[in-house]
């Protein structure tokens, strides 16, 4: 394809292979620093969440089928002290 002031204004095409000086054509970009922040944030609410989910499933298998702490821990995953923590 190729690319002229038109398309380049319209952004009919936005490939980056095919629109030269691809930064100067979309305006502002966000910065690497802010990309790394929000990859951060989304892995720690994955870790926040699965740690919730073990709690609960903790408790389940303590409460309702009266697991001791050594299974409760094979089953999850963990060691006996983290799963102690978690009760």
């Amino acid at each position: 394809m190729i690319v002229n002031e038109y398309s380049r204004k319209a952004n009919i095409c936005s490939h980056p292979c095919q629109v030269p000086n691809r930064r100067a054509s979309i305006g502002t970009l966000v910065p690497p620093s802010a990309v790394a922040r929000t990859v951060r944030s989304v892995v720690a609410l994955d870790r926040a969440q699965e740690r919730r989910r073990a709690v609960a499933l903790a408790h389940h298998y303590r409460d309702e089928e009266g697991l001791s702490i050594a299974e409760i821990a094979r089953r999850l995953g963990r060691a006996d002290a983290t799963v102690k923590a978690y009760l």
